[in-house]
């Protein structure tokens, strides 16, 4: 049967087949919570697992974390007036703002008209992983974070996740960023 899958995914399996792959394990972690995907949203579940103490092990298929507004260059919060008129955002995500309106001295330095919160894309990519940092020591939790990397496999018993293969995209030398 013919399903319908991504490009990337049709062409990680063919490199996979490739005779000379290795597929030798080369280290293993343990983690209480794995994260497929360091978007905005994988990000903030990291953030509070990492808060509440927990390890956290996040793939992201690029090299920046953020999703978004950092590796996909859209670096605009989408907002609701009401949502900026209460301050209605939970606590990773304000902190997010904060962070942001503490670089620039403002929310939004450029002008932009998409959004009241527009930054530079890198900037986005810092401040989350900057974040994430500081709910580690906070919460006292423990963050394995694998960039350029994606999940291939996993092991489900019962219904929860045994285990995970993860493959690591290494670029070749002097290769620019994937994000």
């Amino acid at each position: 049967m013919l399903r319908n899958y991504s490009p990337y995914a049709v062409l990680l399996f063919l490199l996979c087949q490739l005779p000379g792959f290795s597929q030798k394990i080369d280290r293993t972690l343990d983690c209480d919570i794995l994260i497929a995907g360091g978007g905005l949203a994988g990000s903030g579940a990291a953030y509070e697992a990492l808060l509440a103490g927990r390890t956290v092990c996040m793939t992201e298929i690029t090299d920046w974390i953020g999703g978004q507004i950092s590796a996909q260059g859209t670096s605009a919060l989408d907002e609701r007036p009401t949502q900026r008129q209460q301050l209605f955002f939970d606590r990773g995500y304000k902190e997010l703002r904060d962070r942001i309106e503490k670089r620039y001295g403002r929310l939004n330095p450029g002008g932009c008209w998409v959004s009241a919160a527009c930054f530079m894309p890198k900037d986005g990519h810092e401040i989350i992983l900057s974040m994430l940092k500081d709910a580690e020591q906070k919460g006292k939790g423990k963050l394995h974070l694998l960039l350029s990397s994606v999940v291939k496999d996993l092991e489900v018993k019962d219904k929860q996740i045994r285990s995970a293969v993860v493959i690591t995209h290494k670029p070749a030398p002097g290769a620019p960023p994937f994000a």
